[in-house]
């Protein structure tokens, strides 16, 4: 039943959005930027389209591959799976970002959907991560593949051809022949078991937590939501450290993801771009509002009035 009824819920407030935006005036504008896969079809940008479109910021949702935003301000979202068109997403940003302005800057974004400038700039403010090394094509990554170690391209998303080496080389050179980003090679975390730790983060300050356990390299299981006062002393203090580095700073919104090893927590991505931000997984129908509210808020701290 729930497969029947939650795309007609997306529907309802797909129509209810219109609706109220279609009868009411607004101040501001944005446009939130999907994917012809996910328009209108994602309940945590809907649900951002309503709380924006209540606070008077006229909204619409558009996919990249087939619009243009007419809005001067853009906020990315569900633009999931442009790593496999990723030059003519990098070359649409590159476009767009001239006449809209990101509510994540295009500075930001394009570091950060390139791995190996991520980690660069972690490494520049020694900011403990998994050990990674980057490779710039098969040829130069293949004598360094060994069991216990686990590849990726550097531009990828969703697990995409993600794979833990275990005597499997040739099934996994097969599957990365056609990738043309380069890879990064990490080391295995065996505690991926006990599941990843999301921060999310809004302006710099947290905002929420889940632990999550995603079956790329472990088994799968549900994510769970953690309350902030669970969280201890030394994530919290990593995440206050990422949160300061220069090149993050006037950023909207982030997640940080990281594993704790050996009692220490060690950052697998810092999500800048287009983070899953996890609003659903708040127990408390007044905690999840909150929590959209404060992203609201710092979006509108961000945008100016329409002329």
């Amino acid at each position: 039943m729930k497969k029947i009824f939650y795309p007609l819920k997306l529907k309802v407030l797909s129509l209810s959005n219109k609706l109220y935006l279609a009868t009411h005036h607004f101040e501001a504008s944005l446009t939130i930027l999907s994917s012809t896969q996910y328009q209108n079809k994602v309940k945590e940008d809907l649900i951002l389209q309503k709380y924006l479109l209540k606070n008077g910021i006229a909204t619409k949702i558009i996919a990249w591959e087939k619009d243009i935003p007419l809005t001067p301000y853009t906020l990315v979202r569900s633009i999931w799976g442009y790593q496999k068109q990723y030059e003519d997403f990098n070359n649409y940003l590159q476009m767009i970002h001239k006449f809209t302005e990101l509510i994540n800057s295009y500075e930001i974004i394009i570091a950060n959907i390139d791995k190996q400038k991520e980690f660069e700039i972690l490494d520049k403010y020694a900011i403990p991560h998994i050990k990674t090394t980057f490779y710039k094509d098969l040829t130069t990554l293949k004598p360094h593949l060994k069991n216990n170690l686990v590849v990726k391209p550097i531009i990828s998303a969703s697990g995409n051809h993600t794979h833990l080496i275990k005597d499997n080389q040739e099934e996994i050179l097969n599957d990365l022949t056609n990738v043309s980003c380069g890879f990064m090679l990490q080391e295995f975390i065996p505690e991926i078991k006990d599941g990843e730790y999301s921060i999310i983060v809004f302006g710099n300050q947290i905002s929420h937590a889940v632990i999550r356990y995603p079956g790329i390299l472990s088994t799968a299981k549900k994510t769970e939501y953690i309350p902030l006062e669970q969280l201890d002393n030394q994530l919290i203090s990593l995440v206050k450290q990422i949160t300061s580095i220069p090149e993050f700073q006037n950023n909207a919104y982030m997640r940080i993801d990281t594993v704790k090893t050996n009692n220490q927590y060690l950052v697998m991505e810092i999500e800048l771009t287009e983070p899953q931000l996890f609003f659903e997984w708040l127990p408390d129908p007044t905690q999840k509002k909150e929590a959209y509210q404060k992203f609201i808020n710092i979006i509108q701290n961000k945008i100016k009035p329409n002329k």
